[in-house]
């Protein structure tokens, strides 16, 4: 894989679970309304990894950006969107896939990962 070079890609915590999803989801730079279409490769309890059509939209290394979901596709009926914030860690620009670190802290996203986290399981497990 071409990755870039991160100081950090070899200390990431690779120790959770990661689940295959392939689902829509949307990615918009922070402090930036540039918003774009890409596919949610797997996600763990510490982050996650997206394919971004070429082009689209350019990453660097340390940069934040919001993941967004559409809460439908887990029935959770309170919330419009489902927002991450995530630190991008490392780029395969052979693929065209991002992988990212979801940001600390932040309101009711323990809750929306764990039950996210549950549906995949189940899915990967052939239970649904």
């Amino acid at each position: 894989m071409n990755f870039s070079s991160d100081s950090n890609h070899s200390t990431e915590k690779r120790s959770e679970d990661r689940y295959m999803s392939c689902i829509p989801v949307l990615i918009q730079k922070l402090h930036s309304s540039q918003i774009c279409e890409c596919t949610l490769i797997n996600i763990s309890q510490n982050g996650c990894a997206v394919r971004i059509e070429k082009g689209k939209i350019q990453f660097k290394t340390d940069e934040k950006f919001l993941l967004l979901m559409d809460p439908n596709l887990f029935d959770f009926k309170d919330e419009n969107t489902i927002k991450f914030q995530c630190t991008c860690k490392r780029i395969d620009f052979e693929k065209n896939i991002i992988g990212a670190t979801f940001v600390k802290n932040q309101k009711n996203n323990f809750e929306y990962l764990t039950k996210i986290l549950n549906y995949f399981k189940k899915i990967s497990e052939n239970e649904y």
